[in-house]
């Protein structure tokens, strides 16, 4: 079961995700990140508390990347990337991680840390 918390804060949407960010949860995840697309110009997603991640969620976060770009948003990752985040990333050999800047690869990128 995946949990999804947003919040808004000093004109920051703000996304914490607990539990799986796989197929299962993605329509959800997809959901929540589009509304609060809509209610900001800055969204944060907290990873911290994500168990699995697969395929179709890499890829959401990809699409959110690029949304984010298109539609001149900006886009980050607030706190620590869990364990489990980092492992599928590094596994598919895409993580790369520079000044801040996580690169997702196929053009996928955000900032990293809190205040995005």
């Amino acid at each position: 079961m995946t949990a999804i918390q947003t919040k808004k804060t000093k004109g920051i949407s703000k996304i914490l995700i607990d539990g799986e960010f796989t197929l299962s949860s993605v329509s959800q995840i997809k959901t929540a990140i589009l509304k609060s697309f809509q209610k900001s110009n800055h969204l944060e997603l907290n990873l911290e508390a994500v168990t699995r991640l697969d395929l179709a969620g890499f890829q959401l976060l990809c699409a959110a990347s690029k949304y984010s770009e298109k539609y001149k948003k900006n886009l980050g990752i607030a706190g620590q990337v869990a364990p489990s985040v980092s492992i599928f990333i590094q596994g598919a050999n895409y993580l790369r991680i520079k000044e801040g800047i996580v690169d997702l690869g196929n053009g996928c990128h955000m900032v990293i840390g809190e205040n995005s």
